[in-house]
């Protein structure tokens, strides 16, 4: 007899003593994958096409709901397999229909964890790291419903504490002595072996070693100081060379190309899910390391700052997660109140910005949140303004170029508002205004509104923030082909001035001088320039008086202009 009939005496013997007749067999016949898939779980395609060839697709689940739960008619009662079946049938049909799950999210709530006797993910260290394992850049993240996230955290939740619990019994086996003496070490050794230990341990295995990152952490947390600053350096170190990955930020568990776990096998897919639920959990875990930083940051102890702002520029070079904190955190040191602590922050930052020369907007604008933050010191602005004097500027990035000189002019402007006329904060705005001025490409008409500020700065301030003032209006004025009398009257104003006389800004004073009565069109202006700069030379020291005379026998070379002023005198 073949399996068919076989099957058929089967049924016939299974239905027979619970009242089945002929006529149920027939009724069952043509849906054997009913019952040869009873152990099988049914997909949302299957269901429908089970439910098509009954004649059920008409009935919707509100019709469902309004009659109620079926009743028993008769005395025959389907087989178990087929009652379990069809129970699951309609609890997933109306299930579906309910909350309107797509069939990625059907096949994702349906993931359960599996015992294994193996590892999924082998202890020692990785070439390349623990997320090349589950590498996916470029991936599209996939849309699902927050609870079929949770649920997917749950289970790789519990098959991670399964493997971790697997590869502590299985190096237990192979290397029982090992075992035994870090567990010695761990229970009562001295700090400095706790660490070596956790550290060994972490290196060999990050993913198994979840609970070893968070004994570190608890031991940066503590009070004692000198525990906490080992604790950091040691997980400082592991962050850079073994946690976190150099081309990438982490991702959470919503980030991830879930529909990946519904393409492969069992096996892949727990081990997938397994690298991306670490990953979120130890995301979590680096924000609190930041978080940790930021707390040292403010202790009362100098070096303890000092050192955290270096701890602070080495993550934010190498590791692009949490950036954004971390660069806060860096700028926010330029307002240290120990002027040696400022001072490395704005080192950190030029480094910052030389090595990463994309980021340069994204750290000006961090420093104007600094600038403009309220209650700040006027120290902590000047150290701001200083750090922005000095970034590297080009013709290329006219967008970074502009952003700067319209932050130096409204600083510059609530800074004469406010009648803080502090002389190195002036000459810092005014030095940094004309470094950035030759890079722009022309696009003057956002000057307009700061000329009347400049032109009050160089009459109300020390001569040395005059001659930046003078410098810079210059430039703004000659770029535009129209030096206006305004300026030659400013300029003619300060020949006189006692302080030039003991100004270090003496050469750059000349040289605006010389600039400005070079291009000079009024005959009758140089020759009242030429007469007031000898007249100046009575009262100045023999070096000043040179720089004049030489600057009059330049001006002399220029043509016609000094060949008519020297006949007419």
């Amino acid at each position: 007899m073949d399996q068919e009939e076989d099957d058929e005496q089967l049924t016939l013997e299974q239905i027979a003593p619970l009242g089945g007749t002929k006529k149920d067999l027939k009724l069952l016949q043509g849906k054997d994958d009913v019952v040869k898939k009873h152990n099988e779980d049914l997909s949302f395609k299957e269901i429908s096409e089970y439910i098509g060839g009954l004649g059920l697709d008409a009935v919707t689940v509100e019709d469902l709901a309004d009659e109620g739960p079926p009743k028993k008619e008769g005395k025959a009662v389907q087989p178990k397999e087929i009652i379990k079946n069809s129970g699951k049938v309609k609890q997933e049909e109306r299930l579906d229909n309910k909350i309107g799950l797509s069939d990625v999210e059907v096949a994702l709530n349906n993931i359960k964890v599996k015992v294994r006797s193996k590892l999924l993910i082998g202890s020692g260290t990785v070439e390349g790291g623990w997320f090349d394992q589950a590498k996916s850049i470029g991936e599209v993240a996939t849309p699902v419903s927050p609870d079929v996230i949770e649920h997917l955290r749950s289970v790789g939740a519990e098959l991670l504490e399964k493997e971790t619990t697997l590869c502590e019994e299985v190096r237990s086996a192979k290397k029982r002595s090992d075992t035994e003496w870090l567990k010695t070490v761990l229970t009562g050794g001295t700090i400095s072996d706790k660490l070596s230990a956790r550290t060994l341990l972490i290196q060999e295995s990050p993913i198994h070693q979840l609970g070893a990152i968070d004994a570190l952490l608890a031991m940066a947390r503590k009070k004692s100081k000198r525990e906490s600053l080992l604790a950091v350096d040691t997980l400082q170190d592991l962050w850079l060379t073994n946690l976190l990955p150099s081309d990438r930020k982490l991702k959470h568990l919503a980030q991830q190309p879930l529909k990946k776990l519904t393409e492969c096998n069992s096996v892949d897919r727990d081990k997938m899910l397994i690298c991306w639920y670490f990953e979120e959990q130890l995301k979590d875990r680096y924000a609190s390391y930041v978080t940790i930083l930021q707390t040292l940051s403010h202790d009362t102890v100098m070096n303890i700052r000092n050192k955290t702002v270096g701890n602070v520029f080495d993550l934010l070079v190498q590791k692009p997660e949490q950036e954004q904190n971390l660069l806060t955190q860096l700028v926010n040191k330029l307002g240290d109140p120990e002027r040696k602590v400022a001072s490395r922050a704005s080192l950190f930052v030029l480094k910052l910005v030389a090595q990463h020369p994309n980021m340069q907007l994204v750290v000006l604008r961090e420093i104007e949140r600094l600038l403009h933050r309220p209650n700040i010191q006027i120290k902590a602005q000047y150290y701001a303004v200083c750090c922005l004097n000095q970034f590297i500027l080009s013709r290329d990035n006219q967008e970074l170029v502009n952003h700067l000189i319209n932050v130096y002019f409204v600083f510059f402007q609530a800074y004469i508002k406010e009648n803080k006329l502090n002389t190195k904060m002036l000459g810092a705005l005014l030095t940094g205004i004309n470094r950035a001025f030759p890079f722009t490409d022309g696009e003057l008409e956002s000057f307009e509104d700061h000329l009347n500020t400049l032109f009050k700065v160089v009459h109300i301030s020390p001569i040395a923030t005059s001659i930046q003032s003078l410098m810079l209006l210059y430039q703004v004025m000659e770029s535009r082909q129209e030096v206006s009398d305004r300026y030659y009257r400013a300029l003619y104003a300060k020949l006189l001035d006692a302080d030039l006389n003991h100004s270090k800004g003496q050469a750059m004073f000349l040289n605006v001088l010389f600039k400005s009565l070079k291009c000079d069109p009024s005959l009758t202006r140089v020759k009242a320039f030429m007469k007031r700069i000898l007249q100046a030379c009575s009262i100045h020291q023999p070096p000043f008086i040179c720089g004049c005379l030489f600057l009059i026998s330049e001006v002399k070379k220029c043509g016609i202009i000094s060949i008519i002023f020297f006949c007419s005198c």
